[in-house]
């Protein structure tokens, strides 16, 4: 009778234990590569789509007449942003009270709407923050390249093409501006 007792609760406890056993092990996330700084770009941001943003930046290109001052060329690049791209505000969100009227912020909600990170410039945004004739300011990143010495034989080989940089965080320095006509 107990060898019976024995084997029933057995296969009870396997019943109940095999679909545990049985599952798929949990899959490993590949792990993320690593992004190093790459710059930093200011500009009027000109069209949004998706993980891409369109950025209009204003360089200054030297003459080759020392007397001459040196011109500025308009540039437009086109950049692809990170999946968790950090969007800042450099003002906190105007807030208004009952009657309208602009309310000022108090130190708890300033701190508030800082975020739990305070190292970063400004007030938390969100991508939907983000809109054309918006003048922001981009921090772009790449993936780490690993620095190898070259081998004897490799001496004559290219340098390994490096990878286009993308945004990791924009910061919204001044909203656009409303066409005056």
């Amino acid at each position: 009778m107990r060898g019976v007792l024995r084997s029933a609760g057995l296969l009870l406890v396997l019943g109940f234990a095999w679909p545990i056993l049985a599952a798929d092990p949990p899959t490993k996330t590949p792990p993320r590569e690593k992004l190093v700084p790459a710059g930093e770009l200011t500009g009027k941001l000109t069209k949004i789509e998706g993980h891409f943003l369109t950025l209009q930046v204003t360089t200054l290109q030297p003459s080759l007449n020392p007397r001459s001052a040196p011109r500025q060329v308009m540039q437009t690049i086109e950049l692809e942003m990170v999946e968790d791209v950090k969007v800042r505000l450099l003002n906190p969100p105007p807030a208004f009270d009952d009657k309208g009227q602009v309310k000022k912020y108090t130190a708890k909600e300033l701190a508030e709407l800082k975020g739990p990170d305070k190292r970063l410039p400004g007030f938390t945004g969100a991508v939907a923050d983000l809109r054309p004739n918006q003048t922001v300011s981009v921090s772009l990143v790449r993936p780490a390249v690993p620095a190898k010495p070259p081998s004897k034989k490799d001496k004559d080989a290219l340098p390994p093409e490096m990878p286009k940089p993308k945004v990791a965080m924009v910061v919204i320095v001044a909203e656009a501006v409303a066409n005056p006509r």
